[in-house]
């Protein structure tokens, strides 16, 4: 897990980029932007996660995340997710990942 400041505007996550990581909103405003980054569809803040149901399923990301104002967010990488899940019955796990792979295909 590392920390890290954005600024007003800066890209968090690039549409078709692969989606490697997740996030944890400390403080700040997150933009998710409608395919031509001219609408926002939907907005996270301060204490909201983002991008597990990607991660999980191994997907790209759908959408540009843009912060709003100054923001800092905790972004940890797809291994800490997929080792903690590692530890769950094989049935939980398989549920988990299904469940994400059809909120991404959704």
């Amino acid at each position: 897990m590392i920390e890290k400041s954005y600024f007003d505007r800066e890209a968090i996550t690039a549409r078709g980029s692969m989606a490697d990581t997740f996030f944890f909103i400390k403080k700040g405003n997150v933009s998710v932007m409608s395919p031509n980054c001219k609408e926002i569809i939907r907005e996270y803040k301060s204490g909201d996660i983002f991008g597990l149901a990607e991660n999980l399923a191994n997907a790209k990301w759908p959408f540009t995340t843009l912060s709003r104002g100054v923001s800092y967010l905790y972004i940890y990488n797809s291994d800490t997710l997929h080792t903690s899940l590692g530890q769950l019955s094989p049935n939980y796990k398989d549920f988990i990942y299904e469940l994400s792979r059809l909120a991404v295909n959704n």
